[in-house]
C-alpha cells in the first residue's frame, strides 16, 4: 500500500515538473518568436537599456521617417531599441501578449501603440508597477500610470481634418468618414476623439455634416469596396476623410473609376508619395494631414530616457500636426527630398 502512494506521488510529481518545463520552453520559445523584430542598436558597446516598441504594422505613422528618430535617439542615449510589430483581427489582444513578454523579457521600458481598452490600461499599470516605464503611442490613456503620451492626439487630428474638409467643400454639404476597423467599438462613444475633433470643427459650417462613419479592415481593396458602397447608397455625400494612407488611395481608385473626381472632395492622411502626388496634380486629393513620425519616434525614447535618469517628464509630448495642399505642396516636397537625402 505504501509502495503504491509513494509510486502514485513520483508519478504526480513528475507529471508536475513535466508541465512545468513544458510551460517553461513555451514562454521561452513565443518569447523568442515574438523578440525576433527589428534591433536599433548596432554599436558593439552595451546598451544601458532595453526599450521594447510595440507597434501597428498597418500604420503609417511608424514607417521609415518614425524609425530614423527612434534610431537618432537609440545612439544619443545608448538605448537598446527593439521594434515588435503587431497585425491581425485582434490587435488589442495581441498587444497584451506582446506587453507580457515585455515582463518575461525584462524590459527597462515599453513604448506602445495603446488603445482605449480597460485591459490596455491595466496591463500598463501592471508593467509600471515591475519598474516597467511605460510611454504611449496613437492613445494618450491619461487615466492609466504611464509616463508620458508621445504623439498628436485624435481630437486634433479630427479639427484638422474638419477645417480641412470644410475648406474643400465651401463648408456645404455632407461628409463621410473612413475610419480603421479597430475603432469601430468606439463608434457611438463621446470618447472617440477624431469624430469629436470634426464636429467641432463644423460647428462654423452649419451648412456641413458629419452624415456618416464607416469602418474597414486594412487594404485597398477593402477601401474600394467601402467607398464603393457609400458613394452607391448616399449620392449626397460630397465630402470625405479617410484616416490612413491605404484607405485614401483606396478612395481615390473609386472616384477615378466613377468619374467622382470633381464632385467629391477627398482628404488623406499621410505623406505617402503616391498620395503627395495626387494633390501636387490637383482636384483628386485636395489634401492630407500629415503628422512628424520622425519627431514622434525621437521623443518617445528621449522621454523614457529623461524618466530613466531624472524621474520627471512631461505627461504630453506634442508634436506636430500640419495639412498639406496645393498651397504648400512644393515646399513640403521639397523640405522631405532634402531630408531624404541628408539621411542617405
Amino acid at each position: 500500500m505504501n509502495k503504491r502512494i509513494t509510486s502514485m506521488t513520483i508519478l504526480i510529481l513528475s507529471m508536475i515538473l513535466l508541465f512545468l518545463l513544458g510551460m517553461g520552453l513555451y514562454l521561452s520559445n513565443t518569447i523568442a518568436e515574438a523578440t525576433k523584430g527589428e534591433y536599433l542598436w548596432e554599436s558593439m558597446l552595451p546598451a544601458e537599456y532595453h526599450v521594447m516598441a510595440i507597434l501597428d504594422r498597418s500604420n503609417q505613422t511608424y514607417d521609415q521617417s518614425f524609425r530614423e528618430g527612434l534610431k537618432q535617439s537609440s545612439e544619443d542615449y545608448k538605448i537598446s531599441v527593439e521594434v515588435i510589430m503587431f497585425e491581425g483581427e485582434n490587435v488589442e489582444d495581441e498587444v497584451l501578449k506582446i506587453m507580457d513578454l515585455a515582463i518575461y523579457a525584462k524590459a527597462d521600458g515599453v513604448i506602445v501603440h495603446a488603445f482605449d481598452n480597460p485591459k490596455i490600461i491595466n496591463k500598463i499599470d501592471e508593467l509600471m508597477s515591475l519598474g516597467i516605464a511605460v510611454i504611449t503611442l496613437n492613445e494618450d490613456l491619461p487615466q492609466s500610470d504611464r509616463i508620458s503620451y508621445v504623439g498628436v492626439n485624435r481630437y486634433k487630428i479630427g479639427l484638422e481634418a474638419g477645417g480641412a474638409l470644410a475648406k474643400a467643400t465651401d463648408g456645404i454639404g455632407k461628409i463621410a468618414v473612413v475610419e480603421q476597423q479597430n475603432y469601430q467599438k468606439l463608434g457611438n462613444q463621446q470618447q472617440d476623439l477624431l469624430l469629436l475633433g470634426i464636429t467641432d470643427a463644423l460647428r462654423d459650417y452649419p451648412g456641413l455634416s458629419l452624415e456618416l462613419v464607416r469602418y474597414t479592415k486594412q487594404g485597398l481593396l477593402n477601401a474600394e469596396i467601402l467607398a464603393t458602397e457609400i458613394f452607391r447608397n448616399h449620392p449626397d455625400i460630397n465630402g470625405i476623410f479617410c484616416t490612413n494612407a491605404e484607405n485614401t488611395l483606396g478612395v481615390v481608385q473609386v472616384l477615378v473609376d466613377n468619374n467622382l473626381v470633381n464632385r467629391i472632395a477627398l482628404v488623406g492622411y499621410g505623406d505617402d508619395d503616391e498620395i503627395l502626388g495626387y494633390i501636387e496634380r490637383g482636384k483628386i486629393i485636395e489634401s492630407s494631414v500629415v503628422t512628424d513620425y520622425k519627431g514622434i519616434g525621437k521623443e518617445a525614447l528621449k522621454v523614457f530616457y529623461e524618466y530613466k535618469t531624472n524621474s520627471y517628464v512631461p505627461s504630453y509630448i506634442n508634436t506636430s500636426l500640419q495639412v498639406i495642399d496645393e498651397e504648400n505642396i512644393a515646399a513640403y516636397m521639397t523640405e522631405k527630398s532634402e531630408a531624404y537625402d541628408k539621411n542617405q
